[in-house]
C-alpha cells in the first residue's frame, strides 16, 4: 500500500472530488484515521483523552476494523463533541466521512488492507 497515493486520494476526497469509493474503501479507511487524528488535536489532545483514543483505536483489546470503523462513526455523532470543534473544514470533513458512512457495510476490499490505510492516516506525518 502506497501511503502517498492515499494521501493524494484523502487531498481529493477532502476536496469533495472524489465522491464514491465503492471500488477504493482504503481511502474512504484513511481519511476516517486522519479526521480522528484532527478530531483529538482539536478537542485537546490524544493525552487528554486517553481511555476514549485507545478503546476507538484498539491498541489493547481486540477488534476487527469494521467493529472500530463503527465506534469511529458513532463517536464522531455525539452532539457534544461537534461543540467543541471550532474549525469549519473540520467540521465538513467530519460530514463527508459521516455521509459516506454506508461504505462500512459494503467493504469488498481486504479488511487487512483497510486496516492498515485507516491506521497509516492515524498516524499520518502532517
Amino acid at each position: 500500500m502506497d501511503t502517498h497515493l492515499l494521501e493524494e486520494k484523502f487531498n481529493l476526497f477532502s476536496e469533495g472530488n472524489m465522491l464514491s469509493f465503492e471500488n477504493e474503501p482504503e481511502v474512504y479507511y484513511f481519511a476516517l484515521g486522519r479526521v480522528l487524528k484532527w478530531v483529538f488535536a482539536e478537542i485537546g489532545g490524544i493525552d487528554r483523552h486517553r481511555n476514549e483514543f485507545n478503546y476507538l483505536t484498539n491498541p489493547y483489546m481486540p477488534a476487527d476494523i469494521r467493529t472500530l470503523s463503527i465506534r469511529i462513526v458513532t463517536f464522531l455523532k455525539k452532539s457534544k463533541l461537534h461543540s467543541k470543534i471550532q474549525n469549519r473544514e473540520l467540521i465538513s470533513m467530519i460530514h463527508l466521512i459521516l455521509s459516506r458512512e454506508k461504505i462500512l457495510d459494503q467493504v469488498n476490499a481486504s479488511l487487512r488492507l483497510c486496516e492498515n490505510a485507516f491506521y497509516a492516516g492515524l498516524y499520518w506525518k502532517d
